[in-house]
């Protein structure tokens, strides 16, 4: 399904029927093709979603009661964030862009489908970052030697990242008519709450490092102290001096 998405989305685009690119919102037309290869890469990453939340669950429940791991728990919150926060261009491309291509439908509300494009053209940059968060809580601290400082943390600092990074969308229509004030002033707010979780993994990804830091910087100098004192006890003057 991917690579049919891939070959529609090329094709329109080769043939400068798919100008909009990026910005698939009305009232700038986009080739029918490009959008149905728009909704098919959606509705690809909603099987691998799938896979990866069954496989979540199945895991949660043999045996009961065991904790979920952190690889895991992350995964499932990124493709849940990630299905959530398709729905937006999904319905907007289904809804409006192709029926309107194919002459079903007169038109396209631009507030509507601008706003359903940035339900999902916003939370795409998280979707992007948190596999490199996976990376960093999971990975590098066994990579270092070290331990992760705060497990419940890192899953916290997920359900964070997902829960703010969808409704935010709008800050990129600050500029738009017909957004109330108060609207805008609600998504500003909202927008500065991604720091949270983003202060949450620099401090738990640095805390880890100091601490695996330390921890081989205690373990090279007790043993610069035996070999010290092995060398100190094998020698003529070390012997005398004892």
């Amino acid at each position: 399904m991917m690579l049919l998405s891939l070959v529609l989305t090329l094709d329109a685009i080769a043939a400068n029927e798919a100008t909009v690119l990026y910005t698939f919102y009305a009232p700038m037309p986009a080739d029918g093709a490009f959008c149905l290869g728009i909704a098919l890469i959606f509705i690809a990453n909603w099987g691998v979603g799938y896979q990866i939340l069954a496989m979540r669950w199945r895991g949660h429940a043999a045996p009961p009661g065991r904790i979920t791991p952190l690889v895991s728990r992350m995964s499932a919150v990124t493709m849940s964030m990630w299905f959530l926060a398709s729905l937006g261009a999904v319905a907007a491309v289904v809804i409006w862009h192709i029926p309107a291509f194919l002459g079903w439908i007169d038109g396209m509300p631009p507030m509507i489908t601008r706003k359903l494009f940035w339900w999902s053209g916003h939370p795409i940059v998280y979707f992007w970052l948190m596999p490199a968060y996976i990376s960093w809580y999971a990975l590098i601290p066994r990579q270092i030697g070290g331990v992760l400082i705060s497990d419940p943390l890192a899953r916290v600092s997920f359900i964070l990242l997902m829960l703010f990074s969808l409704p935010v969308g709008t800050r990129h229509q600050l500029m738009d008519a017909g957004i109330p004030d108060v609207m805008r002033a609600i998504v500003i707010f909202l927008t500065f709450t991604v720091i949270l979780p983003s202060l949450l993994t620099a401090f738990t990804v640095g805390a880890s490092l100091e601490y695996a830091g330390r921890a081989r910087a205690a373990g090279v100098i007790r043993a610069s102290r035996r070999s010290c004192w092995r060398c100190c006890c094998s020698s003529s003057a070390g012997r005398a001096g004892w």
